[in-house]
């Protein structure tokens, strides 16, 4: 088990920042079926609930920098979505 499971989402996206692809690669596996929920109930498509799940994380890595841990990551994130 990766020791990353037991860092706090804000500390895997300060991590994430960093660079660390381990760090994103952990956030995805936590919010990735949660995004697709939201946005299933939204659009009523699973396909494109996934596609645009992962729009959602490719918005996070190329904006991570301008995430603040003042804020949760879960609002964050759900703000992308």
């Amino acid at each position: 088990m990766s020791e990353l499971v037991r860092n706090t989402d804000e500390e895997l996206m300060s991590l994430c920042v960093d660079g660390s692809e381990e760090a994103l690669g952990e956030l995805i596996k936590r919010y990735k079926p949660r995004i697709i929920s939201v946005v299933y109930r939204y659009l009523n498509d699973v396909v494109r609930a996934e596609e645009i799940a992962q729009e959602v994380f490719v918005r996070v890595y190329i904006h991570r920098e301008r995430y603040r841990r003042t804020a949760r990551f879960s609002t964050w994130i759900f703000t992308i979505a």
